[in-house]
């Protein structure tokens, strides 16, 4: 009894999990830390990187743009919750419309399959944009990588500037001094 109430309780959360709409929200988190990102790496880069930066932000405004097409859809076909209820209230509105039930029956094959295949596609061009957006992200990182590295090395040369500099002040001060203990022994 145990073993089938857990069952039930992980299907109905990976059914859950897997809903187009939920999807497109975490899509849309996604979106929203991915323009934080992008801001802080755009405000800690150097102009060494400004093209790279406008090229994120361009890719990331097509990933919006897709987002928005997406979400344009879920309202050109009244799927505000995509998942299993409003699936349901469309059966049940098929049916009662419906002044047979036999004939309704007939025709649900073909509502469930044009509801799956909806589904379908909206959850590909979801994973298609999250995809992007994951692209994007990784590439702001290595971006940020990048400087990082770039500043480091820069502080690496700098520290060697004056290690270098210090030194041969050192070495010629010396010199200078045995020069001029020769001088005086001379």
């Amino acid at each position: 009894m145990l073993i089938g109430l857990v069952s039930i309780i992980l299907i109905l959360h990976n059914i859950n999990r897997h809903r187009p709409s939920s999807q497109f929200s975490r899509l849309e988190n996604a979106i929203r830390k991915i323009e934080a990102l992008l801001l802080q790496a755009e405000e800690s880069c150097s102009m060494h990187w400004h093209g790279d930066v406008v090229d994120l932000k361009v890719r990331l405004f097509k990933a919006k743009l897709a987002a928005a097409s997406i979400e344009a859809e879920f309202m050109m076909h009244g799927i505000r919750n995509p998942g299993f209820l409003p699936f349901l209230s469309q059966i049940l509105d098929t049916l009662s419309s419906k002044t047979k039930i036999s004939e309704a029956l007939r025709q649900m094959p073909a509502f469930i399959k044009e509801y799956t295949q909806k589904m379908w596609r909206l959850t590909q061009r979801i994973h298609r944009c999250a995809q992007e957006v994951k692209e994007i992200e990784k590439s702001i990182r290595i971006l940020s990588m990048n400087e990082r590295g770039r500043l480091i090395l820069q502080g690496v040369r700098e520290a060697e500037g004056i290690a270098t500099n210090s030194i041969s002040g050192c070495v010629r001060r010396r010199v200078a001094e045995i020069a001029s203990i020769n001088a005086s022994i001379v």
